[in-house]
């Protein structure tokens, strides 16, 4: 774009600089799924939501990088904030800390996976990688094998952190993508604060 007085350049996403000549890096959209639900608990709850800050903090959030959504999943769902809100770490940060803890039952993810296909990825940009982080606590409920298929055959690389000993691995494995080794992450309410880096090298793992 120019005028008589400026050059400016509209780059496409991963690129920047006065002629888009610069690669960015941490290029892609991730959203969040987290468990609202009465098996958590609100204290576990805030542990998810602290644990999703710090994986946060290595990553380079911008409007040209890194974009964040985020909801809390139960019996329903609520849609915190989409793609297009928060450009920062500091407001991705306030805006996890205020999501809403449902402490409902049952843990209806195919409703989830639903609301993630249908309308947060639905205010993410083209051509960058799609990242979908689900946190489980315990037994899903719903037919989520045809949802979480539709959404890996669009592109989306989904990863399910299953935190507490009430979930189902076998469950978490038909969601998340292939290899299962790397993209179904498991371990105790004690460890969750030492696990960041393994579910960071799982979001940005062929990035």
């Amino acid at each position: 774009m120019s005028s008589a007085d400026s050059y400016q350049c509209s780059c496409l996403a991963g690129f920047t600089g006065i002629n888009c000549e610069e690669i960015v890096t941490n290029v892609f959209d991730v959203a969040f799924l987290f468990d609202g639900s009465s098996y958590l608990g609100s204290d576990h709850f805030h542990q998810t939501q602290l644990f999703a800050k710090t994986l946060l903090s290595s990553y380079n959030i911008s409007q040209e990088q890194t974009n964040v959504a985020a909801a809390v999943y139960a019996s329903n769902v609520s849609i915190g904030f989409n793609f297009t809100e928060h450009y920062s770490l500091s407001a991705v940060a306030a805006a996890i800390e205020s999501l809403p803890f449902l402490d409902e039952t049952p843990l209806n993810i195919e409703n989830a996976l639903r609301v993630a296909g249908e309308d947060i990825f639905a205010t993410g940009r083209e051509n960058v990688p799609d990242v979908l982080v689900i946190f489980v606590s315990f037994t899903l409920s719903g037919n989520f094998v045809g949802i979480s298929q539709a959404l890996r055959d669009k592109g989306i690389k989904i990863i399910v952190v299953g935190v507490g000993s009430g979930f189902d691995v076998e469950q978490l494995e038909v969601i998340a993508n292939e290899p299962k080794s790397d993209h179904v992450i498991t371990f105790s309410y004690q460890d969750m604060d030492s696990m960041e880096g393994s579910v960071s090298g799982a979001v940005s793992q062929g990035i």
